[in-house]
């Protein structure tokens, strides 16, 4: 039953978010549609490649590997009812995650504007809300 009820609240959650946070999106993007096209400084930055290295390791490699041991390496361990909620949590994040990669490659390929900057503003404390 537990199992039931948080698929459940990510399957009501999850889209209520994505809604609401792609009607902000286009207001913004509506908002600054007249602003100068914004390209990123090539090459990189060493800062900017460290930066990029730890949101890849914090966002993608840590949640996986947490995915990985306690979903699916432990569960023989627990009942199976803790492999799907564990299952759920995580692929709800990853869902997440790569909802606001599309938007922000969207926002900075097609739209070109300043907007994609604040894209991880909006996504990142829903993703860890998630996770908490």
């Amino acid at each position: 039953m537990v199992s039931l009820n948080i698929n459940l609240y990510l399957f009501l959650k999850n889209p209520i978010f994505f809604v609401i946070a792609k009607l902000f999106i286009v207001v913004i993007n509506w908002y600054w549609k007249n602003t100068k096209i914004y390209t990123l400084a090539l090459p990189f930055t060493i800062w900017y490649k460290i930066f990029f290295g730890s949101v890849q390791v914090l966002g993608i490699l840590a949640p996986l590997l947490v995915m990985l041991l306690w979903g699916v390496w432990w569960s023989d361990v627990y009942d199976g009812l803790r492999l799907r909620t564990v299952l759920a949590v995580f692929s709800s994040y990853f869902i997440a995650l790569g909802l606001q990669i599309i938007t922000e490659r969207v926002a900075y390929k097609d739209l070109q504007n300043v907007m994609w900057a604040m894209v991880p503003y909006i996504y990142l404390p829903y993703r860890f809300c998630q996770l908490y």
